[in-house]
């Protein structure tokens, strides 16, 4: 991919990938090219994808600041790359033409009325921001274009049938059935499909448990989330957590880890960032050895990883020791061969964060 400022070499994971992303930025380029001009200097990343220039590598969370400053960017371009991902162009919930506001955990687009509703839900549930208004960091696109309208409602709608009745999470049946909004459905219709879509969770189609699974619980689904991993597969790790999988159980047969540490270990930004933002994932558990996912990722030299932790509230730098005392500093500093770019991320950060605390201790002893 060649611009006006930079090249980039792009490798996919498959070739369906690389038609997607063929799709994305032809789609894109002509979205743009009838609306307004995409801003320079810009750097747009989608998910099944890596940029070896080097700006790109060293991350947006970087260039002089604390990897928490996020390198969030927010113009026509990533609106246009929004849209142009499968069944954007229309509201996840009632199919109003071009939805302006998202859910960043669901990973959907939704109209105005429909962003509402879904505020209603509480933050636990969706998480709702404007995609022309809000500053969208890296990681947060990432999940977006792996995600879609298209590919949510495909598990979120699986189950649905017009009118049919529905069984709730208490176990109790509502006969009077649901009805998909459209573009013209009433507010308390609306707020009634979405509570059941995301809160009871009453369309979505159960995942097959485990092989030696005896029943359907948090615990026993989560080793599904460590298949998902092992397969590359986003949408099947969404399944799961839509399911109930335990992003925090760990897994005694892989180091205690859970998935979350298990999914650094692959060096995949989307599933680690679908595991956070998604299904909760604390980035407080620690395996067997107490590493923190932050050690993980320092044992791993991934400065993007790190950043995307770091960007989350990932730990503390210098204050979390594993079984033999070490920081996530000192393990990169011992085990990894390219320490020279990944502690000066983790010095950093450390260095704002003693920073932002002295500037706190004064503010209150003043």
């Amino acid at each position: 991919m060649i611009s006006p400022n930079k090249k980039l070499v792009l490798q996919a994971r498959s070739t369906d990938d690389m038609n997607d992303w063929l799709n994305v930025t032809q789609n894109a380029i002509s979205a743009a090219l009838t609306e307004q001009p995409i801003r320079r200097g810009t750097d747009k990343k989608m998910s099944g994808a890596t940029a070896t220039d080097s700006s790109a590598a060293a991350g947006s969370g970087g260039g002089g600041g604390d990897a928490a400053s996020g390198g969030g960017t927010n113009n026509s371009s990533v609106m246009s790359l929004l849209r142009a991902v499968d069944g954007n162009d229309k509201c996840a919930e009632c199919t109003q033409k071009d939805p302006e506001w998202l859910s960043l955990n669901l990973g959907i687009l939704v109209c105005l009325e429909c962003s509402g509703l879904h505020r209603t839900l509480g933050v636990s549930f969706s998480r709702v921001r404007s995609a022309k208004l809000d500053t969208l960091d890296w990681a947060q696109q990432e999940l977006l274009f792996a995600l879609g309208n298209t590919r949510v409602n495909s598990v979120y709608e699986a189950n649905y049938r017009k009118g049919a009745a529905i069984t709730l999470s208490d176990g109790s049946v509502d006969s009077s059935g649901a009805e998909k909004p459209k573009p013209t459905t009433d507010r308390l219709s609306r707020e009634r499909w979405c509570k059941l879509k995301y809160v009871e969770r009453a369309f979505v189609k159960p995942v097959t448990p485990p092989p030696g699974a005896t029943d359907s619980t948090p615990a026993s689904l989560a080793p599904l989330l460590f298949s998902a991993i092992d397969a590359g597969d986003t949408l099947s790790l969404y399944h799961a957590l839509a399911c109930g999988a335990d992003p925090n159980w760990h897994d005694s047969k892989r180091e205690h880890r859970t998935a979350l540490h298990y999914a650094i270990t692959f060096n995949d930004l989307v599933l680690t960032e679908c595991l956070i933002s998604s299904g909760g994932a604390r980035l407080t558990e620690l395996d067997e050895r107490r590493w923190t996912p932050l050690h993980t990722a320092a044992f791993q030299a991934d400065v993007k990883m790190i950043e995307l932790l770091l960007l989350r509230g990932g730990g503390s730098v210098k204050d979390d020791k594993d079984v033999w005392g070490h920081t996530p500093i000192e393990v990169a500093n011992e085990y990894s061969e390219f320490k020279k770019d990944v502690v000066p991320v983790l010095e950093r950060f450390s260095q704002s964060a003693d920073a932002k605390a002295a500037a706190k201790a004064a503010k209150q002893n003043s």
